[in-house]
């Protein structure tokens, strides 16, 4: 969720004792969720051949998009406008993501799956009932089904989440 405009930095030689500091530009993307681990490392290397490898915390300040509750008819072989109540529990608000419902195998089939977020503001939430979809007959009753959702920023650049629905009883 981020992109280094500069990721290979070269000091030259460090004497002992010696602070050396460098600023690299970064950019974190809107898709990066608060408080999300960046999963940063910085590689030092040095000319006889020694590395090492640090973690660099960063704290993204940014939304936390929260698929809250789901409800519709989600039995074997319905087809239904599944409604999603999305929280943002983030730090700072949401605005223009993009939201689309992936197809699972042959066994979830999406038939209108995209909605739009102009704004959600930090605390509150939405329901988007405009995903319709078709389960296969042939699911078991109690089915457990990774839906994904694909979450798509103004800046281009995406995340998916996953929803646990339960298909039938």
């Amino acid at each position: 969720y981020i992109t280094l405009s500069n990721n290979i930095l070269s000091f030259g030689n460090i004497e002992p004792g010696v602070d050396v500091t460098s600023i690299s530009p970064l950019y974190i993307h809107e898709t990066a969720f608060h408080m999300e681990d960046l999963d940063l490392k910085l590689t030092i290397s040095d000319g006889d051949g020694h590395i090492w490898v640090n973690a660099v915390p960063v704290n993204v300040q940014g939304p936390h998009l929260i698929v809250s509750d789901y409800a519709g008819d989600t039995f074997p072989g319905s087809n239904t406008n599944l409604i999603l109540n999305l929280s943002n529990q983030g730090s700072r608000d949401l605005s223009n993501y993009s939201l689309e419902l992936l197809p699972y195998n042959n066994l979830i089939t999406t038939l209108s799956s995209v909605s739009n977020i102009s704004t959600l503001s930090v605390g509150e939430n939405i329901y988007l009932d405009n995903f319709e979809i078709s389960f296969n007959p042939e699911i078991i009753n109690g089915t457990v089904l990774p839906l994904e959702l694909l979450l798509t920023s103004s800046d281009g650049f995406s995340r998916k989440e996953v929803i646990n629905v339960m298909v039938g009883e």
